[in-house]
């Protein structure tokens, strides 16, 4: 999470096609779309499939 934490602007950092993008929830990038986002994952859906990715440290 870059900023916002725990409000619905929250703005997460993630790495699409190896480039970095800022994206809200419920925002589509490159036809990802940030779904959720968890202390320890975020949920994201492409081309209608939906999937749990860890975040790495």
């Amino acid at each position: 999470m870059v900023s916002g934490q725990g409000n619905a602007n929250a703005i997460y950092l993630i790495e699409i096609n190896n480039t970095d993008q800022l994206v809200k929830l419920r925002q589509t990038v490159s036809e990802v779309t940030l779904v959720k986002a968890f202390s320890g994952s975020v949920r994201l859906r492409y081309k209608g499939k939906t999937k749990d990715f860890k975040i790495a440290n």
